[in-house]
């Protein structure tokens, strides 16, 4: 994963790595997540995005997989009642059901929030 990390995410993790007293890596947990699967991203997305976003680039796709993955997992952790902050690129805040603008494939938040309403772990958002 390292050659996947943008400048951005490198200086987060340089910062949240160091040894300040208030954000050092005692009292926190770095998770990497899985990969979101095709399951999961069709809870928000339609197959042709999907099918769309999979043709484009395999990096991009890769990436945008892993994104997801990263929401669902910092949404899982929460669930159980530990503090979460999901240090995910691309965000996909910019992606709908049927498309996306720029490098934001898919909507990371809903999908997650779709799998928990799916899981039944919640009743509405």
């Amino acid at each position: 994963l390292d050659n996947w990390k943008p400048a951005l995410f490198k200086i987060w993790v340089s910062f949240l790595s160091s040894d300040d007293k208030l954000y050092s890596k005692k009292n926190y947990t770095f998770v990497e997540p899985e990969i979101a699967t095709e399951d999961d991203i069709l809870l928000a997305h339609t197959k042709e995005h999907f099918d769309r976003i999979s043709s484009k680039s395999p990096h991009l796709f890769t990436l945008s997989l892993l994104a997801a993955g990263g929401a669902i997992k910092a949404s899982e952790l929460a669930m159980e009642g530990k503090c979460t902050f999901a240090l995910i690129r691309p965000p996909g805040h910019h992606a709908s059901r049927h498309s996306c603008w720029g490098f934001y494939c898919f909507n990371n938040i809903a999908i997650a929030v779709k799998k928990l309403l799916n899981e039944g772990k919640i009743k509405n958002a």
